[in-house]
């Protein structure tokens, strides 16, 4: 093909490009529509009710600031909301370029730089925590970026979100040999795992024990052995969601220096992080089971 029909076809492509956007643009305004309707039914159907009672941040130890701005209707928006952008997200990047924004801090190639040279990315179950970890993903241009999950049950919804989390690059590790495989990482690789769940029974003699929400609760050590073994410095995805469901996030480091920081100090930030964001709209927060 001579320059003026590569050239012709660039053109052709693009202007595909462009329709196929537009299309999937309003595929997605009009399949938030349901978002009140599924909220609705999520709602009568009492979802995560038992679990929500059951936590005792939200029971007689709870802090007056995250149960006095707690409304359950909400909380179950949120959810809505987060399954209509996972789900759209699957199949599309629509969802993530206009309803998603990174916060770089003011200097864009600075975190570029950072993160090109490895880091470990910790969230927690707050916002759509799937697509603040792929925006990242997305924006950092390392080759090796591996996402630690907990497998789902349903193999059909679990081989769905592999799919999701493999779409710029990623390399799905599943917990339980995640520590095992970190020692054959490369120096520069980046990290996205999430760090809010309460340790399995198994797990917790090798958990922290952090102040969260005013009482003392026990922190999954897996990102701070992480920190320590690659000697990468570790951010905390912070993410502020607006009425209108968009969202802006921001990588925020926690240590830069892995080894300075004495056993449990990392996780603790790590916690603190996390609070911050639970206490400014505990909302959005899944309020894990028996965190």
């Amino acid at each position: 093909m001579n320059g003026e029909g590569r050239a012709l076809r660039a053109g052709v492509d693009l202007a595909q490009a462009q329709r196929l956007s537009s299309i999937h643009f309003f595929a997605l305004k009009w399949l938030f529509r349901l978002e009140p309707l599924l909220a609705l039914f999520l709602y009568l159907l009492g979802l995560r009710k038992e679990v929500l009672r059951q936590s005792p941040s939200l029971g007689i130890h709870s802090i007056a600031a995250v149960k006095s701005s707690f409304n359950y209707w909400k909380y179950c928006r949120f959810f809505a909301g987060l399954y209509l952008e996972v789900a759209a997200s699957i199949f599309s990047n629509t969802c993530l370029n206009t309803r998603y924004t990174l916060d770089t801090g003011g200097d864009e190639s600075a975190l570029k730089r950072t993160l090109a040279s490895g880091a470990i990315i910790v969230a927690s179950h707050y916002g759509n925590w799937e697509l603040a970890c792929l925006l990242v993903s997305r924006f950092a241009d390392n080759s090796h970026k591996y996402f630690f999950y907990k497998p789902v049950p349903i193999r059909a919804l679990d081989n769905l979100l592999l799919k999701l989390r493999m779409r710029f690059g990623g390399q799905p590790v599943p917990i339980g040999r995640h520590l095992a495989k970190a020692n054959h990482f490369p120096k520069n690789s980046i990290i996205f795992i999430l760090a809010d769940q309460l340790p399995a029974q198994h797990l917790q003699r090798k958990s922290y024990p952090v102040n969260f929400l005013g009482q003392e609760s026990l922190f999954l050590s897996g990102a701070e052995r992480l920190s320590r073994k690659l000697a990468a410095p570790i951010f905390y995805l912070s993410v502020e969601r607006s009425a209108s469901g968009y969202t802006v996030v921001k990588p925020i480091l926690l240590c830069a220096n892995p080894a300075e920081e004495q056993p449990g100090r990392i996780t603790q930030k790590i916690a603190t992080a996390c609070e911050r964001n639970v206490l400014k709209d505990p909302n959005l927060w899944l309020w894990p089971r028996g965190r």
